[in-house]
């Protein structure tokens, strides 16, 4: 995700910015330090110095993108549009993935709500991995990097004109407006 399409909690889409509104909550890592090709897990969790709450925002280029091939909806960065950042909050070292509570709300109305909802459980998980094929790229993870995690509650389409709410249990929620 380029830097200019990281966006802070109460952010509202310009009119034009998108042609859809996809939803993901995400909970997005800082690096503390470098990660080089050779780590593994237990070297990602005492790398990471803080975690937020995240919103991605997915959108498409393409008028008929289900229809897309693989290759350009990769190069329509995977529909990912923004990132829209909570609160940043202590990582401390294994924290209950599996036992997090998240909701999400539109327009005050619950649309979602789970419990360890990630579909690894544990969200670090893959870091490793792409810890391997950014070094490989020669583009190696860095201090200071954000990582998100992936989606807690699947893709959901929101309306224009919405307040959007993403609470993970103990953070901050994060809003985007629509």
């Amino acid at each position: 995700m380029p830097e200019a399409a990281v966006y802070a909690s109460g952010w509202q889409v310009p009119s034009g910015f998108c042609f859809a509104r996809g939803i993901e909550a995400e909970i997005v890592v800082r690096l503390g330090r470098d990660l080089d090709a050779g780590c593994d897990l237990s070297t990602v969790y005492s790398a990471i110095d803080a975690w937020m709450p995240g919103i991605e925002l997915c959108d498409t280029r393409w008028d008929e993108a289900d229809a897309a091939d693989a290759l350009l909806r990769l190069a329509d960065q995977q529909i990912s549009r923004a990132l829209i950042l909570g609160e940043e909050q202590a990582f401390t070292p294994n924290p209950l993935w599996r036992t997090m509570g998240i909701s999400i709300q539109v327009d005050q109305a619950l649309i979602m709500t789970g419990c360890g909802s990630h579909p690894f459980g544990d969200p670090l998980s893959t870091i490793p991995w792409l810890a391997r094929h950014t070094a490989s790229q020669s583009q190696p993870l860095r201090a200071g990097d954000l990582i998100a995690t992936g989606s807690w509650s699947g893709l959901f389409w929101a309306s224009a004109g919405g307040r959007i709410a993403v609470n993970f249990v103990g953070a901050e929620p994060v809003l985007l407006l629509t």
